[in-house]
């Protein structure tokens, strides 16, 4: 054998090598991405909701909202969005909290927080970040007297609708789209001050 034809097949078989590396590294990232992609919707959930106020219509109140995401993945992800609206139920009113026009009703205003790429939360492969967003009520407003509605035991149900995500992935050039939480609902109430 001459021995161009030793170097080029010595070549080919280093480049089919080369070629079948990048193969499996290639298959393997895009069942990681695809595992993040299927699972993260069970693993966006609205924490806790908090009203931090005096109680006092004439004082500024702070919603805050704790959302914790957990990657189920094997590969890192950065969140750049977290968006959600926040109503108060009127216990007063005999619809339903859930109502289209209970809600429509009782809208505080909406939160969240928006990133670049590169300056999101990160989150490693299964950790889990809890995400702040926060929703002011001015005093003097309609929201604050959509706000003022205390139950019989001065407790107020905050309702947390619609609460999303967005994430990328951090080694790859991927971002998902919009990943829904479940609608949070405060049964028991919280009171005013935390």
């Amino acid at each position: 054998m001459h021995a161009i034809a030793k170097i080029l097949a010595g070549a080919y078989i280093a480049l089919a090598v080369f070629s079948a590396a990048v193969f499996v590294q290639s298959s393997g990232n895009f069942v990681s991405v695809t595992e993040v992609a299927l699972a993260i919707g069970d693993h966006v959930t609205v924490e806790s909701a908090v009203l931090d106020w005096s109680g006092n219509v004439t004082d500024p109140a702070e919603i805050r909202l704790v959302v914790n995401v957990t990657n189920p993945g094997r590969v890192a992800i950065e969140v750049i969005t977290l968006d959600f609206t926040v109503h108060m139920e009127d216990p007063d009113d005999a619809r339903d909290w859930f109502d289209p026009k209970a809600l429509e009703a009782t809208m505080l205003g909406t939160g969240g927080m928006s990133m670049r790429r590169g300056q999101g939360v990160r989150i490693g492969p299964g950790g889990t970040a809890s995400l702040e967003g926060i929703v002011l009520v001015s005093p003097g407003t309609n929201r604050m007297d959509r706000l003022d509605r205390p139950d019989a035991d001065g407790r107020y149900h905050l309702i947390v609708w619609d609460p999303w995500i967005a994430y990328s992935y951090v080694d790859f050039d991927i971002t998902s789209g919009r990943v829904s939480a479940p609608t949070y609902y405060d049964f028991v109430g919280v009171l005013p001050g935390g």
